[in-house]
């Protein structure tokens, strides 16, 4: 499974709808497809890596902690229909 974005409201002190995506948006050359990104179904694309950079108290720390829970969310509770996953 792949997460390809996540939205949070009243997260800490993220604004409401703080999204988290890992699909590219903008053109990608063929450069970007054979070393930055990976395809995970036909012309959808997420990232290789993904760094999280920023000034000070710009909110990483907290980017993490999202992305920490999301992770503890899907590893204790087994995910058996999509129905309800936005």
């Amino acid at each position: 499974m792949k997460i390809l974005k996540i939205v949070a409201n009243n997260f800490k002190l993220c604004e409401n709808d703080f999204t988290l995506s890992f699909v590219p948006e903008a053109n990608k050359s063929v450069e970007d497809k054979e070393f930055e990104l990976q395809e995970i179904a036909e012309n959808l694309f997420v990232y290789n890596t993904v760094g999280i950079i920023g000034k000070n108290a710009s909110g990483k720390t907290t980017t993490v902690d999202l992305l920490a829970l999301v992770f503890d969310i899907f590893s204790f509770f087994r995910v058996t229909s999509t129905s309800n996953i936005f």
